[in-house]
């Protein structure tokens, strides 16, 4: 788990998960492969998030 110096971090950083999800959902979509599939996301450190 992830901890950010400021919530702005905080929400950017879930914003970036947000994204990523989308991204790859959509691609599985795309490829008829919904059944199952596995995504990392590695959440940034806080110095590398901004305000």
């Amino acid at each position: 788990m992830a901890e950010y110096s400021t919530e702005a971090k905080a929400r950017k950083a879930m914003e970036m998960l947000r994204e990523k999800y989308s991204t790859l959902r959509m691609q599985m979509e795309r490829a008829n492969k919904i059944k199952f599939f596995t995504a990392l996301f590695q959440f940034p450190a806080d110095n590398e998030v901004e305000d």
